[in-house]
């Protein structure tokens, strides 16, 4: 019993000193480049420090600003302030506990500082991009540069890592990191960054990804033949891309995520999903469609996992197939359709969105017939040499330690 406990210790200080790492990199970007603007005429970078003091008046585009844009620089400011303001009084609150009875826990109020300066960085980017546009040129190009970057990465990091310190149950944490935090992440890839960091959205949503998987272990860190597991069946997925090339969307990746769900779990599904979509598009081209085909594999190894554990899905071999060509239509091929709208700049009207999703259709029934045929082929053997392994090596198991220290 002291063991489990000195083990829950153990695991909560680790997190809070993520927590804490992550924090101190948000303040170390007070300094750093926050905001680059770029024009014909100049190429200019401001820290987040610059823009709490006052950040264009003794600048090179100073000058351009007319005297009614006053009220919006102190609006800039204050905004500037205020985002350094709590993210350094998270810092201080996440120090601020006593080592020795560990009973004080401001994890609650950090994650409240931590979310508004989030939201301070984001307002203080469009408060900015609206006053250049508005009042100098709508052509000049403004964006996060290094520091934003690594501030907003860093502060939801701490984020994440405190809601994962909070919440007891890990299932229903993993489900709020899948459909809240990668979604969001990749909003913010697609939207606010105009898809031109995706190498950097793609990683942001593979650290989101893996923190499911590692929660399932609570107890006890994963083993190498767990990780090897989970490799290899990515692996497999890559191949079996790689080796349908020639082939458009007859690929037999959804359904090896399928097999995956069903024989190691949802967190480690989502894991297997994203993973190969990461790292097969090394070979097929990474781009701003990457993080979105993650997130699409994920959702179906996750959602299979859970209806595998709940008995809902089971392993016949024709409910499987059908289960697969539905969520590779609904699933799969909706969300991959809906990242097309939201990338084309001519989409303005219903008839053109919905002209863009009947064009899709045939290509994801293409999808769903592999899918189909796959499990049908492979579903079988795979799932009971996964299974026979799983088993015999006590494999994504996560109360294993609990068992043996009962032996």
């Amino acid at each position: 019993m002291q063991a489990e406990l000195n083990d829950k210790i153990t695991e909560r200080e680790s997190l809070r000193q993520v927590a804490r790492t992550a924090f101190v990199v948000a303040a170390v970007c007070f300094v750093m480049p926050f905001i680059r603007v770029t024009s014909a005429d100049f190429d200019l970078t401001f820290s987040l420090w610059q823009c709490a003091t006052s950040v264009f008046r003794y600048s090179e585009i100073g000058y351009l600003f007319p005297e009614s844009v006053a009220s919006m620089l102190i609006v800039s400011r204050v905004i500037a302030w205020l985002t350094m303001a709590f993210t350094v009084l998270g810092l201080v609150l996440l120090f601020n506990r006593n080592r020795a009875t560990r009973t004080r826990d401001n994890s609650v109020w950090v994650m409240v500082f931590g979310a508004v300066a989030l939201i301070g960085a984001f307002g203080l980017f469009y408060d900015l991009r609206h006053m250049i546009r508005a009042y100098i040129s709508p052509d000049i190009g403004f964006a996060f540069d290094v520091g934003g970057l690594a501030f907003i990465a860093a502060l939801t990091i701490a984020v994440l890592v405190l809601i994962v310190k909070m919440v007891k149950n890990r299932t229903m944490l993993a489900a709020m990191l899948i459909f809240l935090a990668i979604p969001l992440t990749i909003f913010f890839g697609s939207i606010l960054l105009d898809n031109r960091k995706y190498f950097f959205i793609s990683m942001l949503v593979l650290f989101e990804t893996m923190l499911p998987f590692f929660l399932i272990f609570e107890n006890r860190r994963p083993e190498a033949r767990e990780l090897v597991l989970i490799s290899v069946v990515a692996a497999i997925a890559v191949i079996g891309r790689a080796i349908f090339f020639m082939l458009p969307s007859f690929k037999p990746i959804t359904a090896i995520v399928i097999i995956a769900g069903a024989c190691l779990g949802p967190e480690a599904a989502f894991l297997t999903g994203a993973m190969t979509a990461f790292v097969s598009n090394f070979f097929f081209g990474q781009g701003p469609w990457t993080p979105w085909q993650m997130f699409s594999f994920g959702i179906i190894g996750f959602l299979t996992g859970l209806l595998f554990r709940r008995g809902i899905l089971t392993t016949k071999r024709l409910p499987l197939c059908v289960y697969g060509v539905i969520v590779t239509i609904c699933i799969y091929g909706f969300l991959m359709d809906t990242y097309t709208v939201l990338t084309l700049d001519f989409v303005s009207s219903k008839a053109e969105i919905l002209a863009i999703y009947a064009s899709g259709f045939p290509v994801n029934c293409v999808h769903a017939s592999a899918t189909f045929i796959f499990l049908y082929l492979i579903s079988k053997p795979m799932i009971e040499k996964l299974d026979r392994v799983r088993i015999k090596y006590g494999i994504m198991d996560p109360h294993k330690s609990e068992k043996v220290r009962e032996q």
